[in-house]
């Protein structure tokens, strides 16, 4: 059974139509720790909303084999989602510490729903291994499968700094960039709102880049490492905005035009949700990584994922790398010939 707990509701407007929103503490997740951040949160039915909370320490370093892995949280809301899917309903707000969860109006009639329609799953990034880039020793950590390489996601903490990321935020938002508005968004047919500060190896912005080229030497000499690929090469560079009246998603999707790309987190704290990614197409499947500033996260070309931002307005930095300079030249993308060659 779904159990009750304490909640305050507060009205909000959306243009004409007034909706409610339900705010659920979540004690296991104190406001502001990230530490605490690993959760899914989903919806057992249209008036139940399912957390699903980290295992305590002492489960998890529990020698019994039937030792509890998580905890489940159930909470009867008091009337209605809005939407059929929970990542349009759910929104988390890591200072607070708190779930908001959008209802219907009080007077509206309820519309029947499946059982674990869908889930959002936030995820910290836990180290793994030092690194040595350079003369900096940063920690790396994979967010999926720990034993590939391929479809996996990778992640460097260390490489760049809080405070360079905000100098290069501020660069990026107070600059005067040509901003791309028109031109039609290979995944969905949509805006880009991309700028390119690096395309097929030729550089647009030297400010930006004379900020960012020691972070991209040190990234290309990983990439090369860490995928076996000694001529990879970073060919463009790009700046993505994600703002409240423009684009908010960019549907799941593999990257055709790189090899390896590299997303470095700019600014996190202004924006929930942000970059997914998925294991196959099953929504189940999709986790957010909870990112610092200077995160930088990595992954192959054969990796599924996307953006949603859930609140806020978000900029990504993002860097494309092809396995050799001829590709950069050309255009190409021979790494799929070479997997569809192995199977």
């Amino acid at each position: 059974m779904c159990r009750m707990s304490s909640y305050s509701v507060n009205k909000e407007w959306n243009g004409s139509n007034c909706f409610a929103v339900v705010r659920v503490a979540v004690p296991e997740l104190p406001a502001g720790s990230l530490a605490s951040s690993t959760f899914e949160v989903g919806l057992r039915s249209d008036m139940c909303l399912s957390i699903i909370a980290p295992p305590a320490e002492e489960a998890k370093e529990a020698k019994e084999a039937m030792a509890p892995l998580a905890q489940t949280l159930e909470v009867m809301l008091p009337w209605p989602v809005s939407f059929d899917d929970s990542s349009q309903t759910v929104k988390y707000n890591r200072k607070r510490g708190e779930l908001c969860v959008r209802l219907q109006k009080q007077n509206a009639t309820a519309r029947p729903i499946g059982v674990s329609i869908a889930r959002l799953s936030f995820h910290d990034l836990v180290a793994h291994r030092v690194v040595e880039m350079g003369a900096d020793q940063v920690c790396e950590g994979r967010l999926l499968n720990e034993l590939t390489v391929r479809q996996n996601l990778f992640w460097l903490r260390g490489l760049i700094n809080s405070q360079h990321a905000d100098r290069v935020f501020e660069a990026v938002k107070h600059e005067s960039m040509a901003w791309d508005l028109a031109t039609a968004d290979s995944v969905d047919g949509f805006p880009v709102f991309e700028t390119y500060i690096r395309s097929a190896g030729h550089d647009h912005n030297p400010r930006l880049m004379t900020m960012l080229s020691p972070a991209i030497d040190s990234l290309t000499e990983y990439v090369r490492s860490r995928y076996n690929c000694h001529t990879a090469t970073a060919c463009h560079a790009l700046v993505r905005r994600y703002l409240p009246d423009e684009r908010r998603i960019h549907p799941t999707h593999y990257d055709q035009h790189a090899f390896v790309t590299a997303v470095i987190a700019l600014k996190p704290d202004m924006y929930d949700g942000g970059l997914y990614v998925q294991t196959d197409p099953r929504l189940g499947t999709r986790r957010y990584p909870l990112l610092e500033a200077g995160d930088v996260l990595i992954h192959s070309y054969d990796l599924l994922h996307g953006v949603r931002v859930l609140e806020g307005t978000r900029y990504s930095l993002i860097i494309w790398f092809v396995d050799s300079p001829q590709a950069c030249e050309e255009g190409t993308a021979p790494w799929y010939v070479r997997a569809a060659e192995l199977g």
